[in-house]
């Protein structure tokens, strides 16, 4: 007996599904672009960048963030908006904190205040509470927008005005918002952990060397030793420390010519008098090399020559108040992963 089979292809997921979750996602895009946007020009003007300093916001920093979840109040409805809020806050961390990770790579002065692992759960915090920040400023402004609304005195937005759907359309855009924001969860819990390994975060037991420029323009440091690598460096004593320079590796012919007081000439002294990309108003600096360090005191009474043919004659030469030599050693080896980032990006 002859018969035919319909051979009809069956769908594991409705289409009406898979369009209506596409339809999901696209409906939080712009709560995704205005949310990203925001955080990333708004941490950006911080100075310093918040919250990866110490994870910490400002006030100011707070009051933004509600008015950002303000503005979503008025264009978006719950759903797209917690996804929006989720994964454009999760693309400004992870872009953040690329582009920090790879800067304190070439620069050792672009680093956090707090070490590991109270960085990672300090900074943590700060983003849930910019999230809150977000969600109160969102709740508020919804909530008045429904309650104009069902006075009649306003028309309700576009985004808030399309038809009620069924239990399954509702249940089908909460499946993919938590999908979204697991996915934005995921994104920046690496985000974090990748940081926190690279050189933006300052080791648990990362040297710190304190000097001190005395009224008398002589100087005071401890300790007299430390290891090769970055160091954080505390410049305290009577202003101005604009004075206070820090120099090596050292040939044994700039440590005689710095021993003996005379006036220094970075010139006369060679290569050897340069050192690292360190002032007094920054708390970091690399020893890249072992070798004789020296921080160095100009004398504070001393002026450039004021006359025309003095300062011609003028070799560049500065007198010096006080000289302290320091030896920085072979670095140890650290366990675990190392604290350098990696290329452009860091770890990542």
């Amino acid at each position: 007996m002859n018969g035919s089979v319909n051979h009809e292809p069956v769908d594991v997921w409705p289409r009406s599904a898979i369009d209506r979750g596409a339809s999901a996602v696209a409906a939080s895009a712009p709560a995704t672009l205005i949310v990203f946007w925001g955080v990333l020009v708004g941490v950006f003007l911080t100075p310093p960048i918040r919250p990866y300093t110490d994870g910490a916001w400002a006030t100011g920093d707070l009051i933004l963030q509600a008015m950002l979840g303000g503005v979503l109040g008025l264009l978006s409805r719950p759903s797209p908006a917690v996804a929006g809020t989720s994964l454009g806050l999760a693309a400004a961390v992870a872009l953040q904190l690329f582009v920090l990770a790879g800067q304190a790579e070439y620069q050792a002065v672009v680093a956090a205040e707090r070490s590991e692992p109270t960085w990672a759960r300090a900074t943590a915090g700060a983003l849930i509470v910019a999230c809150s920040a977000i969600a109160s400023g969102y709740v508020v402004t919804h909530a008045a927008v429904i309650v104009r609304r069902r006075r009649g005195r306003h028309h309700p937005p576009i985004a808030m005005s399309a038809h009620r759907s069924g239990a399954r359309h509702v249940v089908e855009v909460m499946t993919a918002s938590l999908a979204l924001v697991s996915i934005a969860g995921l994104l920046v819990g690496t985000s974090l952990v990748t940081t926190a390994r690279s050189a933006y975060v300052p080791a648990e037991r990362e040297p710190t060397i304190n000097v001190e420029l005395l009224d008398d323009g002589t100087l005071a440091m401890a300790p007299e030793s430390v290891p090769a690598g970055r160091v954080t460096i505390v410049a305290i004593g009577a202003p101005p420390l604009d004075y206070l320079t820090l120099v090596g590796p050292i040939s044994a012919s700039v440590v005689e010519a710095l021993d003996v007081g005379a006036a220094i000439n970075a010139t006369r002294l060679g290569p050897g008098y340069e050192c690292c990309y360190w002032n007094h108003r920054l708390r970091r600096a690399e020893l890249g090399e072992p070798g004789t360090y020296a921080f160095v005191a100009v004398d504070r009474d001393w002026e450039p020559p004021s006359d025309q043919a003095e300062w011609e004659a003028w070799d560049g030469s500065e007198p010096i108040s006080d000289v302290l030599f320091f030896d920085v050693t072979a670095a140890e080896p650290r366990p675990g992963l190392s604290t350098e980032a990696g290329g452009d990006g860091g770890t990542y």
